[in-house]
């Protein structure tokens, strides 16, 4: 037996709308997040860490990359302890909706700058189970202490935006296999999935992307963004490494 495509929502709130014309519309650049996370995304995260990880996405390009500084983030943020930071970006790296990568600081310069990277929807979802976030059906399992259950017609719902949104990431065949999957071999089977989506895209940037980048071009870039680190180095000896190495052992 296949697997058909999951039920949406049939409502439409096109009927609630109670001023014509003035709705948001999408202005680019911009930056989504999928609201089909919104079952796990306000619970795994709290408020800070939202806010950090919606800073970070703001000033990301379309390759996902960005590099703010402690300070930037500090300033614009206007969070005075730099520790509230970087447990905040612990967790998201944890967590797996950014990952980080150290630049090494050039000749002459003695700082070091993080850059990020908004990870593929696949990967953030696999870090999640890996790391017990969430369980097979992208719940929760670590609520905060004050969290509310979500009880009635809106855990229908988030059951079937969840199932929608695995169908379209998964693809029929790989979703059916999730659904089939026991209860005890669901959340490996899932993570499973996911991870040969994202095997197959890094095999696809390797093949289709990384030729056109020469070994040059990534020099000459990661040493205009650790030069950057000289310029911005107001408030910290070290920007991204306010407390010693150590710190981000």
């Amino acid at each position: 037996m296949r697997t058909t495509a999951p039920q949406t929502d049939k409502i439409s709130n096109a009927a609630l709308i109670w001023d014509g014309g003035n709705q948001y519309q999408v202005a680019a650049p911009f930056f989504t997040i999928p609201s089909w996370w919104r079952r796990f995304f306000f619970a795994v995260l709290d408020a800070r860490d939202v806010t950090i990880y919606t800073y970070i996405c703001s000033q990301s390009d379309g390759f996902g990359i960005a590099y703010p500084t402690y300070q930037n983030i500090k300033s614009d943020l206007n969070i005075s302890n730099a520790r509230i930071i970087k447990e905040s970006l612990d967790k998201l790296v944890d967590t797996g909706f950014l990952t980080v990568r150290r630049l090494v600081p050039t000749q002459g310069n003695r700082h070091q700058r993080n850059v990020y990277q908004r990870p593929l929807i696949e990967y953030t979802l696999r870090e999640l189970l890996r790391n017990g976030y969430v369980d097979a059906e992208l719940r929760p399992l670590r609520p905060r202490p004050k969290a509310s259950a979500s009880k009635g017609d809106q855990t229908r719902r988030n059951n079937r935006t969840i199932a929608t949104g695995l169908f379209r990431l998964l693809g029929r065949d790989r979703y059916h296999t999730y659904v089939a999957a026991s209860h005890d071999q669901k959340a490996t089977t899932l993570a499973d999935l996911l991870q040969r989506r994202v095997t197959e895209r890094g095999i696809a940037f390797d093949r289709d992307v990384r030729p056109a980048i020469s070994e040059s071009a990534r020099e000459d870039a990661e040493r205009a963004i650790t030069d950057m680190s000289e310029a911005d180095s107001s408030g910290f000896d070290d920007p991204d490494n306010p407390f010693g190495d150590a710190a981000l052992a």
